[in-house]
C-alpha cells in the first residue's frame, strides 16, 4: 500500500504525538499505543508498534492495518500494538473518530483502580467538563471504568457493549492500566486525554485530602 501525501502527514503527526506523550511521562518504557484512521471503508488504520520506545518512533516504524487485522505495510520485525482490536472497535462504533490514543498516566490509573467496582466515575460541577462539548450545563457525566483484560478481543467487545455511553464521553479508564481517548483528529484526541487526566488528577487530590465531596465522587 503506497501512502498518499495526506496519509504521510497523518503518520508523521502520529510520531510527533508519541514523542510528545513520551516526554510528558505518559508513555514510559515502550507502553501505550496511538493510531490514526486512513480510511473508513474499508477500515484502514496506521498504528504504533508494540515493544518500541515511543519517544524514538519514525514514520517507518508505523504499521498500516486493514479491516481484517492484516498488516498492509510495515517494517519487517515490527508487530502492531496488541490492542489493535480495541482501536478498530472504536473506529467502527464511532465513524467520525479519526484518532485513538491509549496512554499510561498516573492519575487515570489510580482513579480507574479505585472505582473499578463501581464501573464508572461520576463527575459534576467542574468547568473543565465544557471541553468535551457534549454536555448540557449542570450535567453529571459518567466516565466508564473497565477492568484490565488479557483477552483483548473480549475487551473490544466490552467497548462495543458500552458504545451508547461512550458517545457522550470520548474515552474510558482501565483499572491498573491507564486510559484511552479518541477524537475527530489527533488534536481532538489529545485534548480529550488532557481533559480526562485533569479530571482524574483533581478527583485524586480531593480523595487524598479526604474531603467530603459527595457531589464530585459518587
Amino acid at each position: 500500500m503506497t501512502p498518499t501525501p495526506q496519509h504521510q502527514r497523518l503518520i508523521k503527526g502520529l510520531c510527533e504525538h508519541a514523542r510528545h506523550f513520551y516526554t510528558r511521562g505518559w508513555m514510559p518504557g515502550t507502553s501505550g499505543n496511538l493510531s490514526v484512521k486512513l480510511s473508513q471503508r474499508p477500515l484502514t488504520i496506521a498504528i504504533t508498534p508494540t515493544g518500541v520506545d515511543k519517544g524514538a518512533l519514525t514514520p517507518k516504524d508505523i504499521l498500516t492495518i486493514g479491516a481484517n487485522g492484516r498488516i498492509l505495510k510495515g517494517r519487517r520485525g515490527l508487530r502492531p500494538s496488541m490492542e489493535t482490536t480495541i482501536h478498530q472497535a472504536i473506529y467502527e462504533e464511532f465513524p467520525a473518530c479519526g484518532a485513538v490514543f491509549h496512554v499510561h498516566t498516573i492519575h487515570a490509573t489510580l482513579i480507574a483502580t479505585h472505582f473499578l467496582k463501581a464501573g464508572f466515575v461520576t463527575i459534576s460541577g467542574l468547568e473543565m467538563l465544557k471541553g468535551f462539548q457534549t454536555f448540557a450545563p449542570g450535567a453529571a457525566p459518567q466516565i466508564p471504568v473497565f477492568p484490565n483484560m488479557d483477552n483483548l478481543d473480549e475487551f473490544a467487545q466490552n467497548v462495543r457493549r458500552h458504545a451508547a455511553r461512550l458517545r457522550k464521553v470520548p474515552g474510558f479508564l482501565i483499572a491498573h492500566h491507564g486510559m484511552t481517548a479518541w477524537g475527530r483528529d489527533v488534536q481532538d484526541a489529545e485534548k480529550h486525554l488532557e481533559l480526562l487526566e485533569f479530571l482524574c488528577r483533581y478527583l485524586w487530590e480531593i480523595k487524598r485530602w479526604d474531603s467530603p465531596v459527595p457531589a464530585l465522587l459518587l
